[in-house]
């Protein structure tokens, strides 16, 4: 039984050519990307995005500004009505 190659071992591999075109790829994204956004400027996606985070922050702060006034008020209770009278 001639074995060519021991089970296991690994094949010689050149990654610099590999490694050159996945850069040579990012780079060309990242310009079409800035032609784009020079062109057409940022999508209205990112835009709604940016808005909502806007409102989140927002309700954030109120919330955090209320927290106090309810905590030194307490809950509000429920008026109960004995007879005639509203307590």
């Amino acid at each position: 039984m001639d074995v060519e190659q021991p089970v296991g071992k690994a094949l010689p591999r050149d990654i610099s050519s590999i490694e050159k075109i996945e850069t040579d790829l990012d780079i060309f994204i990242e310009k079409r990307h800035a032609k784009r956004v020079a062109d057409e400027g940022e999508r209205a996606e990112a835009e709604a995005w940016k808005e909502s985070v806007r409102e989140q922050r927002a309700a954030a702060e109120e919330a955090a500004r209320q927290r106090p006034r309810q905590e030194f008020f307490g809950k509000p209770q429920p008026r109960r009505q004995v007879g005639s009278r509203i307590f």
